[in-house]
């Protein structure tokens, strides 16, 4: 493990530099770190078509809605049937 600042870190765990003190140019970095996992849990990148799939509906409804395309689509039609059950 190389030293980063004279720090025993790794260099490129970004949770790590976002939040260390000595390493973040971020003034208070940890607290909206803390802040936005609060609001949006641990992972707000969740991934699968369930969890997704009321966003993707109402991007959909966006999308005919600017008429953008003339109706709105099924979500299972955006993706290959091998990640439905996700």
């Amino acid at each position: 493990m190389r030293k980063r600042a004279g720090i025993g870190l790794p260099p490129n765990d970004a949770r790590v530099r976002c939040t260390h003190d000595r390493i973040s140019r971020v003034l208070f970095s940890r607290n909206e770190l803390d802040a936005q996992r609060a609001a949006l849990r641990s992972d707000p990148w969740v991934s699968g078509l369930s969890a997704n799939r009321a966003n993707l509906e109402r991007f959909i409804e966006y999308v005919a809605d600017q008429k953008l395309i003339d109706e709105p689509i099924p979500v299972e039609s955006l993706f290959h049937e091998s990640v439905l059950d996700t």
